[in-house]
């Protein structure tokens, strides 16, 4: 048979997964998101390279006095680019630490409140407890793990 005729899960080695048994579901990504020295710039260049579609934007124009942020969509995969605005931004931290590069990865979960008591009973972080946003759109449920260095896990639901 012809890598052709093979079917996607084949060739990446999908395997059955029953999500009703998993411990820590993951449904998928919600988004990335960058620290940039220059978010305005590095926005652009996704733009233009890649074709990303800008979605939504975050900053002193629209009351954010801390950073830039500028969400960014390929696909089904957001990319939220944040730049300082103020030296003293924990942004702006974490750029002099690191550079650019990635800030968190944000997973969707189908419940969050699960997820976190899993990870936390095998020895997670926990940086930010379940909590619910609500905004005229709606409410989403996010909690926040220790990753790595100063990356970080935001779980949505």
């Amino acid at each position: 048979m012809t890598a052709s005729a093979l079917d996607t899960d084949t060739l990446t080695g999908v395997v059955a997964h029953d999500m009703s048994r998993d411990p820590f579901p993951v449904t998928g990504w919600d988004a990335v998101v960058w620290a940039s020295g220059n978010a305005t710039q590095a926005a652009l260049y996704f733009q233009l390279a890649f074709g990303m579609r800008l979605q939504a934007y975050s900053g002193p124009t629209t009351g954010n006095r801390d950073h830039h942020a500028y969400v960014l969509r390929a696909g089904d995969i957001r990319f939220v680019i944040k730049g300082a605005v103020s030296p003293e931004s924990p942004v702006a931290d974490h750029h002099r630490r690191h550079g650019d590069g990635v800030l968190d990865v944000a997973l969707e979960v189908p419940d969050v409140g699960k997820c976190v008591a899993h990870a936390r009973a095998a020895g997670a972080t926990v940086l930010a407890e379940p909590r619910d946003l609500t905004d005229e759109h709606g409410t989403v449920r996010t909690a926040t793990l220790k990753a790595y260095g100063d990356t970080t896990h935001t779980l949505v639901d």
